[in-house]
């Protein structure tokens, strides 16, 4: 039986041992990442899979950063969720140009049509093009600089690590905070998806490498707005939420996975990591195992193999 990574109708692997058994689980395999980050030689890499914990210290409570629903919020827990894998975890990737793709959005403003209805525009179909020379000239200065370490000062973008949908600072007001920005996840976030890594404390400085388990800061560019999250409230969902304010807050960066590296193939066997969706091949049949519901079981167990 071969494990497949990408699939069109995933089954999660758990360790069936309840909620409880897989929260301490998490939580001790979270504590040797970090145990881990915190050595000298651990600092942030482009590529790198990692994990935001709110730091406030007037509360003494953290909790970590997630994406539901498109929107970014705190799940105030001493242990991660069950959710944690597919929520929680982000990708650092350097700073993209978006020049072309501004140049194609303020085409189609201006015409005041969709891409559909100036399918036939040569003008658009040129623009598109450029586009996705744009976007493959990103995927390639990723692949370039990939494992290089990340310095205070720089630029960066994080992307969800399952959706690969960037996290930008929108132009609504938060949910909580009139005056400051809702941060959401985009993908037409451009360059709204820029970050600038700050330093938290005073004994680091712009130019300093930045070293896992640290406190930074993420400075909005466009804006210089800074992320933190809300004190006061909950979103409906019940997560405490993450805006952009003009006030200094910190969060905490732990790795969660480490990147690939440059050169990394892409069809080169790798490890499975815990949460991760996969696809279960039988190989003598040829075909797939799938959740399928039934009548005749009740939904709460899940149906049958």
């Amino acid at each position: 039986m071969a494990f497949w990574a990408a699939c069109s109708t995933p089954l999660c692997l758990e360790v069936n041992q309840g909620a409880a058994r897989r929260g301490r689980l998490c939580a001790a395999a979270l504590a040797l990442m970090s145990s881990a980050s915190v050595t000298p030689a651990a600092f942030l890499r482009v590529g790198d899979a990692i994990f935001l914990v709110s730091v406030d210290s007037s509360e003494g409570e953290g909790g970590f950063v997630s994406a539901r629903r498109g929107q970014l919020g705190v799940c105030s827990s001493p242990t991660p969720p069950a959710s944690f894998s597919h929520e929680s975890v982000f990708v650092v990737k350097p700073q993209q140009n978006y020049v072309a793709a501004r140049k194609l959005k303020a085409m189609l403003e201006q015409e005041n049509k969709t891409a559909e209805q100036m399918a036939a525009d040569p003008a658009l179909m040129a623009a598109q093009a450029a586009v996705e020379r744009e976007e493959e000239m990103n995927r390639a200065s990723f692949s370039r600089i990939a494992g290089r370490e990340v310095r205070y000062g720089q630029v960066v973008q994080l992307h969800h690590a399952v959706t690969d949908v960037p996290v930008a600072v929108g132009r609504q007001a938060a949910l909580l905070n009139r005056e400051g920005r809702r941060v959401v996840e985009s993908e037409a976030a451009g360059d709204a998806a820029w970050f600038r890594v700050m330093p938290r404390l005073r004994i680091q400085s712009e130019g300093e490498r930045v070293r896992l388990g640290d406190p930074i800061v993420l400075e909005h560019v466009q804006t210089s707005l800074r992320l933190r999250v809300e004190r006061a409230g909950r979103m409906p969902d019940g997560r405490r939420e993450v805006s952009a304010t003009l006030e200094k807050a910190a969060l905490r960066v732990s790795l969660y996975r480490p990147h690939g590296g440059a050169g990394e193939d892409a069809d080169a066997p790798r490890p499975l990591f815990g949460g991760e969706a996969v696809r279960l091949v039988y190989e003598e049949e040829d075909g797939f195992l799938a959740a399928i519901a039934s009548d005749l079981i009740l939904k709460d167990l899940g149906g049958r193999l």
